[in-house]
């Protein structure tokens, strides 16, 4: 897991303590390294700028040599420093902050004990820098070396290690409130114009967010401006004993009136460019679902700024980014007249300062600053007021029955949420505290939508990462998150979540996916195209069913790389494509496929070329290809791949879908 990162700046130089271990530069790629006095000088020449380290000595071990040190001298300032950490089995990547730029020597500490696993030392065990820069950039370090902690680092992961027990701790405890048994449950909760109608089949007092009402089951529906129609619901007894599990509402007086929309085919794409046009070429591709990404921190904040506008919400005047939103609106609007289903990922932007604080509004405040994206600030409250506030604007204008502003019609929340150190980041956590705060932005963007569109819906996003956790750190199962996630919304009172699944291949370098492990049970490592029937089997199983029907799945990103655009390359992933694509859309439970992505963007993906069309060349193959998938021209533009794939053609029995066991 991603734990903190602590960086130490003394004055004067760092010399290596006793029995310190000092270490070398090795092999090196995307830089030019030379070596002068002890001061190694790298250039950056190419993308993924990064270098490996002398083997861990085999006398070093995390409890006596934790620290990596070194001193830096750099005129501009290093993004991103991630370290390769070895492990007994693989390795695991530290993200260790940004290094400030330095004009004179200053020294830079790591604590490898913030690894999810104690380093491997001996032959072959190699630590390596990977450094955000780019080509052109330079770098001097000096006195690299392993050494012991310090006695402030040693009081730091002191430190770390009580919250994290107290985290457990509360961990533990929502689990137990989950599973003890209650004299009775609520059995609905209405909300009407003005009150809300709480049934439940006990006696006692509504508490709702914490206030305990002093009547019966009609309460006020208004606090004041605030409006409880997305509150939590108890019935609680004299003492403030609850009687009942939490509940929410489940029926709202008021709804618009908005059809169901349901696609005649699954193809979609993501990564939709804002400000589309009605004669925007993605359309050629004839997309009939679509994701955009809002990014709910840079659209809504409380202080009033150039280019922002001031919104009324609750009584408490908001300010919106005006251009932002108009171009959200020309997006959403574009598609919708095109006929196209939208899905909205919601993302909270982990923005910060130079000292690495957040510098925006709805960041959770146990995040870290390693992560791309944050967990919304459902703690303070004004944290969750900015953010109750903000989904109130998105769901109020995007439903609209007019379509002013085009409709979206499905809710993903955030961004594969198993890797959580990189996409949706809270800081090290249990899985069972991270996933309560989960649920709650889930319910919240539930409860919110429901008042507008009685069709709207929740989803989980996820990575194909099924019973092994992916690399990094903070990662959870996906089966682990999923059982999780579905015991905590049945205690609540179950609602109509869906899953948001990106099952890429594994590896997501390799487009030969029809090579990827051919396992499908409930036990499989991963799921992608090969083995996708494992999913939709999986939550087809009692406990998950939602009113005796399974779980929508949307699989909102997954992409084919091209190694390379030369022409062999572009035909496995165009190969890979038709693979994918024959696969999915024989499975009833995939309502859609969004290709990810629209264009290659290997400076924001590690180098993948997942695109179907190159800023630089244009159109690839797999461009074609997907255009004519659904069309007449489907069976000529796909022939070629059959070969490369190794079989005879659609009919094949490769292609054909497999039992699901429900254990090897």
């Amino acid at each position: 897991m991603i734990r903190w990162i602590w960086i130490l700046f003394v004055v004067g130089p760092m010399s290596a303590p006793a029995g310190s271990f000092p270490l070398r530069v090795g092999p090196r790629a995307g830089l030019e390294v030379t070596e002068a006095d002890g001061v190694w000088t790298m250039k950056v020449t190419g993308p993924n700028p990064h270098f490996w380290l002398s083997s861990i000595p085999a006398a070093a071990t995390p409890g006596s040599h934790p620290i990596l040190g070194f001193e830096y001298f750099s005129t501009e300032p290093v993004p991103k420093l991630f370290v390769r950490v070895p492990l007994a089995v693989g390795a695991t990547h530290l993200q260790a902050g940004a290094l400030p730029i330095a004009e004179a020597w200053k020294p830079f500490a790591i604590d490898l004990r913030l690894a999810k696993q104690p380093f491997a030392s001996g032959p072959g065990k190699d630590l390596a820098m990977i450094l955000g820069l780019s080509p052109g950039a330079r770098l001097h370090i000096r006195n690299l070396q392993l050494r012991a902690a310090t006695p402030e680092e040693a009081r730091a992961e002191a430190e770390r290690e009580v919250i994290r027990e107290a985290r457990a701790r509360e961990a533990t405890e929502w689990l137990a409130s989950l599973r003890r048994p209650y004299p009775g449950r609520i059995r609905s909760v209405r909300v009407r114009e003005a009150t809300i109608e709480v049934e439940a089949e006990v006696s006692g007092r509504v508490r709702i967010d914490g206030v305990v009402e002093p009547g019966g089951g009609l309460i006020p529906r208004f606090a004041g401006k605030r409006d409880r129609a997305d509150g939590c619901f108890e019935i609680v007894d004299a003492s403030g004993l609850p009687l009942t599990p939490p509940a929410y509402a489940e029926a709202w007086e008021g709804q618009r009136n908005l059809p169901g929309l349901k696609a005649r085919g699954i193809k979609g794409l993501g990564g939709i460019p804002l400000n589309l046009t009605e004669k925007s070429e993605i359309f050629e591709l004839g997309i009939e679902h679509a994701t955009v990404n809002i990014v709910v921190n840079s659209l809504l904040q409380p202080e009033a700024a150039p280019g922002w506008e001031a919104w009324e919400f609750e009584g408490r005047v908001l300010h919106l980014h005006t251009a932002y939103l108009r171009s959200l609106d020309h997006t959403v609007r574009t598609l919708s007249r095109k006929g196209v289903i939208v899905s909205a990922i919601l993302l909270v932007g982990n923005h910060r300062d130079a000292a690495g604080k957040p510098d925006r509004p709805m960041v959770h405040p146990e995040a870290l600053a390693e992560g791309v994206y944050s967990m919304p600030d459902l703690v303070s409250a004004g944290g969750t007021d900015l953010y109750r506030a903000v989904i109130h604007l998105l769901a109020e204008r995007y439903t609209r029955e007019n379509g002013e502003f085009g409709r979206i019609s499905n809710w993903i929340l955030h961004n594969e949420v198993d890797q959580a150190g990189t996409w949706t980041n809270m800081g090290e956590q249990p899985l069972a505290r991270y996933l309560r705060t989960y649920l709650r932005s889930c319910r919240l963007v539930h409860q919110t939508t429901r008042r507008f569109d009685p069709h709207a819906r929740v989803f989980i996003s996820l990575t194909h990462h099924w019973t092994t956790p992916g690399d990094g750190l903070q990662t959870y199962r996906v089966r682990d998150v999923l059982e999780l996630f579905a015991e905590a919304a049945r205690f609540e009172g179950d609602f109509a979540w869906g899953v948001a699944y990106h099952p890429y291949p594994q590896p997501m370098t390799r487009p030969e996916v029809w090579t990827n492990p051919e396992r499908t049970d409930f036990e499989a490592p991963h799921i992608t195209p090969r083995n996708i029937e494992v999913l939709p089997a999986y939550l087809a199983q009692e406990r998950f069913l939602h009113r005796g029907r399974p779980r929508a799945i949307l699989l909102s990103e997954q992409g084919i790389n091209a190694v390379s655009l030369e022409p062999g390359d572009q035909r496995n992933q165009a190969a890979g494509l038709v693979y994918t694509m024959e696969r999915v859309r024989r499975l009833p439970g995939i309502e859609a496929f969004h290709y990810h992505a629209y264009r290659d963007a290997p400076e924001a993906e590690g180098g993948l070329l997942l695109g179907l069309s190159n800023p630089q060349s244009g159109h690839k193959l797999a461009w074609e290809v997907y255009a004519a998938i659904g069309t007449e021209r489907e069976r000529e533009a796909c022939a070629f791949a059959w070969p490369i794939i190794g079989i005879s053609g659609p009919g094949d029995a490769a292609l054909q879908l497999r039992p699901v066991k429900p254990r090897p």
